[in-house]
């Protein structure tokens, strides 16, 4: 079952995240802030559940300073409401290098578990990888990506 399948991703996690929590207890006299840290360890057992392997600290911040640019930004409105370029050229050039730093960081993921050599079939990219859309062709890297994302 996908409970089993995923136990020693939540152990990890909830490892993580006790870490954590007893060093920020430790430099702060006992008192802590626990949303941080919480958000940081459902954002690493979510990215292991993505993308099928353990990522590293480097990882887990690029990705989730990407993601938080993302959402602050609103990247991706562009294309739902289409922002004249003309009046908002700086705010658009700055979304657009988003979404670009966005694609490169996740496809970075998605082509590492692509050429991995363990089996293929736990994380969530797997099973995007045979998928087919409509007219019978794979996903390409952007829309990878995106469903990633």
């Amino acid at each position: 079952s996908a409970m089993k399948a995923f136990g020693e991703v939540r152990e990890w996690g909830i490892g993580r995240l006790v870490e954590k929590l007893k060093n920020e207890a430790a430099r702060n006299g006992g008192v802590v802030s626990v949303v941080e840290p919480f958000r940081n360890a459902i954002f690493c057992i979510l990215l292991w559940m993505c993308f099928g392997s353990k990522p590293d600290e480097e990882t887990v911040t690029s990705v989730q300073g990407v993601m938080r640019e993302v959402l602050l930004t609103g990247v991706g409105l562009d294309e739902a409401l289409p922002i004249p370029a003309f009046f908002f050229r700086r705010r658009r050039a700055r979304m657009l290098e988003i979404r670009r730093r966005q694609r490169k960081t996740l496809l970075a993921l998605i082509n590492q578990r692509r050429d991995a050599p363990t089996p293929a079939g736990g994380a969530y990219v797997d099973t995007l990888f045979n998928l087919k859309v409509e007219d019978g062709r794979s996903l390409n890297d952007e829309e990878l990506g995106t469903l990633c994302s």
